[in-house]
């Protein structure tokens, strides 16, 4: 990823947040697959520009005797809206500052 992106991973303010979710249930009672709608925005303070992805995460779920396990993770691009003259893009410096406020969905742990 370092390699596309131009500069070590590390450097990157990166945020992703879900958008919208699905469960789909299977023949299998411990058995369950979940699809999420994401959009990732990042860049670094040597980036020239904010970058963006829309991505769907597909992670299939087993019920064990302790808990929930990932068995098979998976993503998809998109779906990906087009861009329209609203969307102007933001420097650098106005992303990383929004970029470190409080999100708005708190991580839990498991």
């Amino acid at each position: 990823m370092s390699d596309k992106l131009g500069h070590p991973v590390e450097q990157y303010e990166w945020i992703e947040a879900p958008l919208t979710a699905t469960l789909e249930p299977s023949s299998d009672p411990d058995t369950v697959m979940v699809s999420v709608w994401t959009v990732s925005v990042f860049a670094s303070a040597e980036s020239a520009t904010v970058e963006q992805i829309w991505r769907t995460v597909h992670v299939t779920l087993t019920r064990t005797r302790t808990g929930w396990l990932v068995t098979t993770a998976a993503t998809d691009v998109g779906p990906v809206p087009t861009p329209n003259e609203l969307a102007l893009p933001t420097s650098v410096a106005e992303f990383l500052t929004v970029a470190r406020w409080a999100p708005v969905v708190a991580h839990e742990s498991l």
